[in-house]
């Protein structure tokens, strides 16, 4: 069934609501900056300048739901809709986009009757970046050598890991050494972008060592 899921609601398993057609998923504006050069040519481009990476502006989700109850219906229909989505913050899941799920604010932005159809409008103002719905895990072992080599594959939006660990452990990422205490953590000196992150984990053999993250996609 091609439907919507917000919150832990499905559009048509807990509305009786049609999607039609397939909701509108806009991509995020990227935020640049130029500067101009009064006495040269073109500008200086300092998009990336200050946090190394491209930052995004939110991005919009646009939808309609329809229905053709009887019309002594449409009232409970829209009450129950808009009682529990209008102006709230909610996990957004696309149909044709499964894997991942959107972050945002969703209105009821219209409802028009269309002959024996009643159609509902929904805007969704959404962070820039859509999520895994699963978190990405690496659960390992340091070997009997006392170093452990993983490299963690991040999709696109930077990210701080959690990094747990049943005993102290020293951390590498990119040249940089970091000493892990033995429990659960984030690190913000520990940050994952895009690509391959190449870690190395040293310690007493048999440790055990998770990285958990939510990877998020343009």
């Amino acid at each position: 069934m091609n439907q919507l899921k917000i919150g832990d609601k499905y559009s048509f398993h807990d509305w009786g609501a049609y999607l039609a057609p397939s909701p509108v998923v806009g991509l995020p504006k990227p935020k640049t900056e130029y500067v101009e050069i009064p006495s040269g040519d073109g500008s200086v481009d300092l998009t990336e300048a200050l946090t190394g990476d491209v930052k995004y502006e939110d991005r919009t989700i646009t939808a309609e739901l329809f229905f053709m109850p009887p019309r002594r219906e449409w009232q409970h229909k829209l009450d129950a809709i808009t009682n529990y989505i209008h102006g709230q913050r909610l996990p957004i899941q696309v149909p044709d986009d499964k894997e991942y799920y959107y972050m945002g604010r969703v209105s009821v932005s219209s409802t028009k009757v269309d002959g024996v159809v009643f159609r509902i409008e929904l805007s969704m103002q959404c962070e820039p970046y859509k999520y895994k719905r699963n978190l990405t895990v690496y659960d390992l072992v340091i070997p009997v050598n006392g170093a452990l080599n993983v490299d963690c594959k991040n999709i696109r939006q930077w990210v701080l890991p959690t990094i747990t660990v049943n005993r102290s452990v020293n951390l590498t990422l990119e040249n940089s050494s970091y000493s892990i205490n033995a429990g659960s953590g984030v690190y913000t000196n520990i940050v994952f972008k895009r690509g391959i992150n190449s870690v190395k984990v040293t310690g007493l053999a048999g440790t055990s060592v998770k990285i958990s993250y939510q990877e998020g996609a343009i």
